[in-house]
Parts: C-alpha cells; sequence; structure tokens
C-alpha cells in the first residue's frame, strides 16, 4: 500500500484539500493499513459495478453532491446521474473525493439542509421512543 499511496492521495486527496494536516494524516494512517489483497479485490469489484439502469427506478429522496475538485468521480458526472433519479436533489460542493473526510461541516450542512427540507426529514423513526403527548 505504501508504493502506491503518493499517487492515491495525489488523486484522491490533493495538496490543495490537505489544509488540515491533523486530518489528512489520520486519513493517510488508516489507509495504509488496508490490506493489499482485499484492496485490489475491492478496486475489483467497484470497477464491475454498475447501477445506471437502476436509477430511475429510486423513488425515495435521493441527494446527491457533485465535489468540484474530485477528478475521481467529476461533479459533472454526479450531475448526470443525479439526472436519472427522478426528484433528486443535487448539490455541487468545493471538496474532493473524501468530502466527509475533507470536508466533514460542509457534508453534515449539505445533509441536514436536505434532511430538512424533503419528507425523509419529517418522517417518524419507527425505532424512536412514542411521544407521550400523541
Amino acid at each position: 500500500m505504501r508504493s502506491i499511496s503518493e499517487a492515491m492521495f495525489a488523486v484522491t486527496y490533493p495538496l490543495a484539500l490537505r489544509a488540515d494536516h491533523r486530518r489528512f494524516e489520520r486519513h493517510r494512517l488508516r489507509w495504509l493499513t488496508h490490506d493489499p489483497e482485499s484492496f485490489v479485490a475491492l478496486i475489483g469489484m467497484t470497477m464491475n459495478f454498475d447501477l445506471i439502469e437502476s436509477l430511475p427506478s429510486i423513488s425515495v429522496p435521493t441527494l446527491v453532491i457533485g465535489c468540484n475538485q474530485d477528478t475521481v468521480r467529476p461533479a459533472s458526472r454526479s450531475a448526470e446521474l443525479a439526472a436519472m433519479i427522478p426528484g433528486s436533489t443535487y448539490v455541487e460542493a468545493p471538496s474532493g473525493h473524501y468530502m466527509t473526510l475533507q470536508h466533514p461541516a460542509l457534508f453534515a450542512g449539505h445533509l441536514l439542509d436536505f434532511l430538512s427540507r424533503s419528507e425523509v426529514g419529517h418522517a417518524r423513526n419507527p425505532l424512536a421512543p412514542s411521544d407521550p403527548r400523541g
């Protein structure tokens, strides 16, 4: 893993997104612990995994976030995928491939905004305790 790490990080976590050095270092150290055989198997599976034909059948509120600094999955591709999902919400963010790691507050903001405006955010959680006031 060490031998390919710098090339991977150059693409998935470029220098421009490493302002929080501690966050990047935690990610780098975690990434280096991946088992190489499992990593290759995972990459192989994702390369052969295509759900494009299923996207039009998604019938729940869906948020798609395109990141304008993502060179693995460009924002334009995320926008194309969002267009295939009926009624989806698309937003573009100034982040890279690992938005949840690179800009967690920005991700949370987009998610909370989406949930507050969608029926998903207003649905009662069946696992939540009942409110005695009804």
